[in-house]
């Protein structure tokens, strides 16, 4: 019992310290991308230096959140103590170029990472390790997007399991607390949204008819999103099978479609358009882009996530379909 409650307060610890710090430094490399003017230029040789690192340090070449959920599923051994400090590298290497990219995906992996190198120090079983794992997953969720809850919520939805146990679920909510009062601590750049208020509501027509087929939308394009990514992985796979080689092809496609193209705003994290969104009806064209690029982008092997961009995408869209309602954006 103890040394469940000594692990888990040390995973909030670790994960608080660890997501504060990556999404400092990662706000940083992001505005220098936006003050040199060339960086995107450098998106082929990042690309093709991802393509290596990760083929060559990752476990069978796998480097995401797939070899984590492979091991809460069916633990084999500690994740390699290199997984942390490479999606932390080779995210802040992705910034700087412009990928389209989030930053939440890479904070899940960081942050699991380091908590399961506690598993081997405390020489944790199955059971408890699965419990340090989820909560890993979570706290770095939840301190990378400021709310705790959620993510207690997306580490239990990627454990996939029905019936969770109402200790490990203290357990994990506890680890994710602690690293969101840590991120709260610190000066992390965390994205705020306005707030919806339901009194202002409208009830007409073009009202009730947006809220009702906005979700279809949404689902579509979040679907479209992963038939894209899988698109433009096979069309990659079938370009080379050297990663390498795909990251530097990407990059150079990434490169030629920001450069032919006034696709500035689309570069990085997109958190200046999430915001433009509730201020001003988005173009109908904007939620597509992203969802192209960010597949583009993933695809190649650049680092990241996608949870920013498809909150990029779901904000652009209903913003869109505002200025066809003729609803007011907030």
């Amino acid at each position: 019992m103890y040394r469940r409650i000594s692990t888990t307060l040390i995973a909030g610890v670790i994960s608080g310290l660890s997501i504060s710090f990556f999404l400092i430094t990662l706000d940083f490399i992001v505005g220098i991308h936006f003050q040199i003017e060339y960086s995107v230029y450098a998106l082929p040789f990042i690309g093709a230096i991802l393509g290596w690192t990760h083929s060559f340090y990752g476990r069978a070449g796998k480097t995401d959140t797939g070899l984590i959920l492979d091991e809460v599923r069916e633990p084999i051994k500690t994740l390699p103590l290199q997984f942390a400090p490479l999606v932390y590298l080779s995210t802040l290497l992705t910034q700087f170029g412009g990928g389209s990219v989030g930053r939440e995906g890479a904070a899940v992996q960081i942050s699991a990472s380091l908590c399961d190198q506690v598993s081997r120090k405390f020489k944790l079983d199955v059971s408890e390790r699965k419990t340090l794992l989820i909560a890993g997953i979570s706290a770095g969720f939840g301190a990378a997007i400021g709310t705790p809850f959620s993510g207690v919520l997306f580490g239990f939805e990627l454990f996939g399991k029905r019936e969770i146990k109402l200790r490990t679920f203290v357990h994990v909510l506890t680890a994710t607390t602690i690293a969101f009062v840590i991120s709260k601590w610190l000066p992390v750049p965390h994205l705020d949204l306005p707030h919806f208020d339901p009194q202002e509501l409208h009830r007409d027509a073009g009202s009730i008819a947006a809220f009702i087929l906005s979700p279809i939308l949404f689902g579509l394009l979040v679907r479209s999103f992963f038939g894209a990514n899988y698109f433009f992985k096979m069309i990659l796979a079938r370009a080379s099978r050297h990663p390498p080689l795909r990251g530097f092809i990407g990059g150079t496609l990434l490169l030629i479609l920001f450069k032919l193209f006034p696709l500035a705003s689309y570069e990085g994290l997109g958190i200046r358009g999430i915001l433009e969104a509730f201020q001003t009806p988005a173009s109908p064209w904007a939620a597509p882009i992203k969802l192209l690029l960010t597949a583009l982008t993933l695809a190649s092997g650049f680092k990241g996530g996608e949870f920013i961009p498809l909150f990029f995408i779901g904000a652009t869209a209903g913003s869109s379909l505002q200025g066809l309602a003729g609803l007011h954006p907030t």
